[in-house]
């Protein structure tokens, strides 16, 4: 107001609705966790990113999530099993912290009303993908591309392990 501009903010839908579901094959390992370090603004990091993760491209999919894991795996104990994709570590730690809280508080309402259900997608690897449902896409506008008089270059090769030891896409 003193700078003589106004903000305004739009409200979209909610992530918090939107259960967060364990990858099966994480499932022991995951009864296994020391949890109480994680910090819950770090577990909300990992909760956005599972939510968005279908609206962002393999490339940001792979680096925000080895991200986010990596920052995730600093409070966590035990680290994950060999070969484990990020999105699957994220999703395995946020159910089983989201079980003992339910498990700690039966009276509390869980997920307004919201049962958890596996999404339908293709599995790739015994591990799935981000265990969120996905969003209505947002639908924009054709935007032109600026004139290239070259080609793009061919994208890098990506190493079969991060510096996490989260493994790449498949």
């Amino acid at each position: 107001m003193f700078a003589g501009t106004i903000v305004i903010s739009e409200r979209g839908p909610s992530g918090s609705s939107q259960p967060v579901l364990m990858p099966p094959a994480l499932e022991g390992w995951a009864r296994t966790l020391e949890l109480s370090q994680l910090p819950g603004e770090v577990a909300g990091a990992a909760r956005q990113y599972l939510v968005r993760w279908h609206d962002l491209s393999p490339a940001v999919q792979h680096e925000m999530g080895v991200r986010i894991a990596t920052q995730v795996a600093a409070y966590v104990t035990p680290p994950p099993p060999p070969g484990v994709p990020a999105h699957a570590y994220l999703s395995a730690v946020l159910a089983e912290r989201r079980r003992r809280d339910q498990a700690r508080y039966p009276q509390a309402p869980q997920s307004h009303g919201v049962r958890p259900q596996a999404v339908p997608y293709p599995q790739p690897g015994p591990y799935g993908q981000p265990y969120a449902q996905p969003h209505a896409p947002q639908v924009s506008p054709p935007q032109a591309a600026p004139p290239s008089s070259s080609p793009p270059p061919p994208p890098a090769p990506q190493p079969r392990t991060t510096p996490g030891g989260f493994a790449p896409p498949q």
